[in-house]
C-alpha cells in the first residue's frame, strides 16, 4: 500500500553497505493520531535504499520527515504473552525532512562557499 507519512524519528539511522554498493538505511520512526479522542502513537520500521550512507548525519532521533513509501502492516502472536501484536514496515522511495533535531555547526559569514545550492543532494 503507497503511502505518505509524516513522522518523528526515535532513533538515530543506521547505514550498512549491500555488495552493490548502495546503502540500506534504517530507522524506527512515529506517528502520532488522534482515535476518538485519544492520542495513538504507531511505530514503523522503515528502510530507505540510498547512494551515500551521508544521509544518516541528517536522520537522527527527533528528526521530522515526510516519507513516501509503501506501507506493509503484519500481524503476529506473542509467544510469551500470547497477545496479537502488530508489525509495519516501510519501504521508503523518497523522503523530505521537514524538522532537523541536530546542533549544526553554521558557518560564519564570509566563510568560503561553505554551503553550495547547487550540490547534488548525498541521497
Amino acid at each position: 500500500m503507497k503511502v505518505i507519512l509524516s513522522a518523528t524519528l526515535g532513533k538515530d539511522a543506521e547505514a550498512k553497505q549491500d555488495e552493490n554498493g548502495k546503502f540500506m538505511i534504517t530507522f524506527s520512526c512515529a506517528e502520532n493520531q488522534t482515535v476518538k479522542g485519544e492520542q495513538v502513537t504507531n511505530w514503523y520500521n522503515a528502510l530507505y535504499v540510498a547512494k551515500s550512507d551521508k544521509v544518516c548525519e541528517y536522520l537522527t532521533k527527533g528528526t521530522r520527515v515526510l516519507i513516501f513509501g509503501e506501507l506493509n502492516i503484519e500481524t503476529y502472536r506473542s509467544e510469551q504473552t500470547g497477545n496479537v501484536n502488530i508489525s509495519r514496515s516501510l519501504f521508503v522511495r523518497d523522503l523530505d525532512i521537514l524538522v532537523f533535531k541536530r546542533d549544526i555547526q553554521m558557518p560564519e559569514q564570509g566563510e568560503q562557499n561553505a554551503v553550495d545550492e547547487n550540490r547534488e543532494l548525498p541521497y
